[in-house]
């Protein structure tokens, strides 16, 4: 197959072969090709970042203070986070467990990520450092339908959004 997907080449893949310049660049595994670097060195990215877990290329993220708070979680603030760096506003995302399926694109894409160590309850101090930097946000966007035993408190977030009005849909 040729391929110019980056995350499909990586799942499908025994062995893969990169061109560069029209010439055979590198052949190896999909572990050999995705990690160390190499993609950003093949595709020259100088601005915005690679992740190597996923296979996903990200763009530069916008400069500025975040603009917008983000209530994500469980990938459901994907799409979100994408859509503000393709309008180029700076936002904030939190509260995120260490293993959320969002954290490598908030990582990529946001001014600032509030996080939580992975399989823990969101805390207290998480829930406080996100309402503050909530307050200075213009508005809220929550992409979460639902708060479950670890994010319950992420409530909160939810609930000074709607009391202050800053809550988007």
């Amino acid at each position: 197959m040729s391929l110019h997907e980056l995350d499909l080449a990586e799942r499908v893949s025994d062995r893969i072969l990169c061109i560069r310049d029209g010439k055979a660049d590198r052949i190896g595994t999909p572990a050999e090709i995705f990690r160390g670097g190499y993609i950003r060195e093949l595709y020259g990215i100088e601005r915005g970042s690679f992740d190597p877990l996923y296979g996903t290329p990200e763009l530069e993220r916008p400069s500025g203070a975040p603009e917008v708070f983000v209530i994500g979680g469980n990938g459901t603030g994907i799409p979100v986070y994408r859509a503000l760096q393709r309008r180029g506003i700076p936002f904030a995302a939190g509260v995120l467990h260490e293993n959320d399926l969002d954290l490598p694109c908030a990582r990529a894409l946001a001014a600032e990520v509030i996080t939580e160590a992975a399989f823990e309850p969101v805390s207290e101090e998480a829930v406080h450092r996100a309402l503050d930097l909530m307050q200075s946000c213009r508005e809220v966007i929550c992409t979460v339908g639902a708060f479950g035993t670890m994010n319950r408190r992420n409530q909160a977030l939810f609930d000074a959004a709607v009391r202050d009005r800053k809550l988007k849909k």
